[in-house]
């Protein structure tokens, strides 16, 4: 069976699963007060969560199909495919909905956006929120009817950082004690840190429907729009400062690391693995980091230590605990004590923090994209080892796994990140606690359970596959000699015929790169003429070198499949070399595919494919259709059909052959990091 479909249908399918997705959003509007209806908040967050997993893994969500003859594209970048911008409206529409309609309810699961209200009021009398209790005499004058007996912690200091102060006194401002303009602006928050998420995952060259996994996921919107958590405003400074460090902008990264510390504390163990210590990073991060957080507390400087306010006795407190309560509770009964498990947790949460630290200072990420998957280590830190964990600690989570979730055989691969993907729902299983006012001891088992079993699953199954004899794989380059007047013609007279064969050996090489970084792969030159061995002996010494053979290409590309598949190779993907900047990440996950598919296929904007892949000889999908034609994805995808296969689709990208595609491919380099297609850039810069 061929998984894919078209554009409309794709659309229509985002369209019906938002609708859907507003059902539960509405029946959570007429509760109300979902403290007071815990089971049915229960029921209510994980329909919700339910139709949510049901979005991304879809594959119509996965594969964009191929365009039909003559269609236009309106793809800016990459070739990510037409109606792109259609889907992105229809996601951003539906997440705006849904928080819209949580706007309305009344905030109940969490009471903190009361004591942002009064910190705002307070600011607003010029009395600093550090200096004293909300029960004081000295701001009893302040204390209402609607604010005031709904503050929690009324003999304690304000807990926030000086961020966060600044921001209540502001919101306070433009709507004076009115608690859905909390609501309004942390929901415009998280808002925005989507649409900075989007061009994240165009830096990244992710697929867009990633966004989704953000923009729709329940706990994100039940804790910014309902419960007005002031997390909704850090967000989007985590996700600038992933983007600048993206975009190397070391100063941006520090000021919003900076400002998102100024905020909620927690982001500040970040700081190591974000910090880029060679050229003018090793100084203009660490100095706009410092500069937002000396900014921000400027105008609470006064109070001095008191600044930090009830935070230090917040370290006392424990909450829904994961693999710190498992071993603070192992040292009580061996122990015979129960004192002292929220020291035990935040000093375990100090060491493990101390060594990721260390490991980031000695061996720093490799670029902006590895700095951000290293993220996840302190991150899983902090939610495993502290002492308290509510649901809103995991928001900044969402974004990450958003940006490194992997779509597999069952909806998702059965890794970390799909682990930390199921929690993001199953945390919400804490507020059950609102049942009967006491934790219940099955809860956190079915929090963290699937997650402690996807966490370690990956390391056995790695151990198992040590074990058995591993699954062989073969990637085949095609590449030509670069010739003038008979390179790449298409592309003159904008180019001369010199430039244009410079311009393919510069894709070559790139592709060749490409290569290069896709793991665990035996790697081919699939090559011609027969007669230029040496020419890439020399450009490709570390690959294998193999002949095409025969009278046209499917032939020839049948051949080179069935001689590697005869050799003992398990899977084996040809990709072509006008492709400079496909992401490795597509070649990756095509031989991912294979592992439940029979054939994949990487569909270009101009009907053909840059990547087939094949579990076994198919010559009838090379051979019996009439190559460079604008239906030759179409009819190879028939006859898939005829034969029964099952195929997977990957994103579109495009082929660089004619003047339009070159144009395509300088914006395309524009918006990348430097170091992809580093030979093509080069051949730009140098003309």
């Amino acid at each position: 069976m061929i998984r894919m479909t078209t554009r409309v249908s794709r659309q229509t399918m985002l369209l019906a699963l938002g609708l859907l997705s507003l059902i539960p959003y509405a029946v959570a509007l007429q509760l109300q007060d979902l403290r007071a209806h815990t089971v049915a908040f229960q029921v209510v967050f994980f329909a919700a969560f339910a139709l949510y997993l049901a979005s991304p893994p879809t594959p119509a969500l996965r594969a964009p199909p191929p365009p039909s003859p003559g269609t236009k594209f309106s793809s800016r970048r990459g070739g990510r495919g037409l109606g792109e911008g259609g889907e992105v409206v229809l996601i951003f529409a539906f997440a705006i909905l849904f928080r819209a309609i949580l706007i309305f309810t009344l905030p109940t699961l969490s009471d903190d956006m009361y004591r942002y209200v009064w910190d705002g009021r307070v600011q607003a009398n010029g009395i600093n929120p550090y200096a004293y209790p909300p029960n004081a005499d000295q701001v009893s004058r302040l204390r209402d009817d609607a604010i005031w007996p709904k503050i929690n912690r009324v003999d304690a200091v304000t807990v926030y950082p000086a961020g966060a102060e600044l921001a209540f006194a502001a919101i306070w401002r433009i709507w004076p004690d009115n608690v859905r303009a909390f609501q309004v602006a942390m929901a415009a928050g998280d808002l925005l840190a989507g649409a900075l998420l989007l061009l994240l995952l165009r830096a990244l060259q992710r697929p867009i429907w990633l966004m989704l996994i953000y923009l729709w996921n329940p706990l994100v919107i039940f804790e910014t729009a309902h419960a007005a958590h002031v997390d909704g405003l850090v967000l989007p400074l985590l996700v600038a400062a992933w983007l600048a460090r993206v975009k190397g902008r070391d100063a941006w990264v520090g000021l919003a690391l900076g400002a998102a510390t100024a905020l909620k504390i927690y982001p500040i163990i970040l700081f190591p693995i974000l910090w880029r210590r060679r050229g003018s990073g090793a100084w203009a991060m660490p100095v706009a980091f410092a500069a937002a957080l000396a900014l921000a507390y400027l105008s609470f400087v006064s109070q001095g230590a008191g600044a930090l306010g009830y935070l230090p006795n917040y370290f006392r407190e424990t909450f829904n605990m994961g693999a710190a309560g498992l071993i603070a509770r192992g040292l009580e009964v061996w122990q015979g004590s129960s004192e002292g498990t929220a020291h035990i947790a935040n000093g375990l949460l100090l060491i493990v923090l101390a060594v990721i630290s260390a490991i980031a200072f000695i061996r720093p990420a490799k670029n902006g994209e590895d700095a951000i998957r290293r993220c996840i280590w302190p991150m899983a830190a902090f939610t495993l080892l502290t002492p308290n964990l509510f649901p809103w600690y995991v928001l900044w989570l969402v974004p990450l796994v958003a940006l490194f979730v992997r779509p597999g055989r069952w909806g998702f691969r059965l890794d970390a990140w799909t682990g930390w993907f199921l929690f993001t729902g199953l945390v919400a299983l804490a507020y059950t606690f609102f049942i009967s006012w006491e934790p219940i001891l099955w809860v956190p088992w079915a929090e963290f359970g699937p997650l402690y079993a996807l966490l370690t699953l990956p390391y056995l199954w790695n151990t198992f596959r040590r074990a058995t004899p591993e699954k062989k794989r073969a990637l085949l380059v095609i590449a030509k000699r670069p010739t003038p007047g008979q390179t790449k013609t298409r592309l003159c007279p904008t180019l001369s015929p010199e430039q244009a064969a410079a311009l393919y050996e510069c894709f070559l090489r790139d592709t060749l790169d490409l290569a290069r970084r896709v793991p665990n792969v035996a790697r081919f030159v699939l090559y011609l003429p027969q007669n230029e061995t040496h020419y890439f002996e020399q450009l490709a010494p570390d690959f294998r070198l193999l002949r095409q053979t025969g009278n046209d290409l499917g032939e020839r590309l049948d051949n080179a499949t069935t001689h590697c598949l005869n050799l003992g190779f398990q899977q084996v993907i040809v990709l072509n070399s006008d492709s400079p900047t496909l992401p490795a990440v597509h070649v990756a996950c095509a031989f991912d595919c294979l592992d439940h598919a029979d054939v994949v296929f990487g569909p270009c904007e101009d009907g053909g494919y840059y990547l087939i892949g094949l579990t076994r000889p198919q010559p009838r999908l090379l051979r019996d259709v009439q190559m460079s034609t604008p239906t030759v994805l179409r009819d190879t995808l028939e006859l898939a059909r005829q034969e029964k296969l099952s195929v997977e689709l990957l994103p579109t990208w495009y082929d660089v052959d004619m003047t339009e595609n070159l144009r395509q491919l300088q914006e395309e380099l524009r918006g990348t990091p430097r170091a992809q297609a580093r030979y093509t850039r080069g051949f730009f810069l140098s003309k």
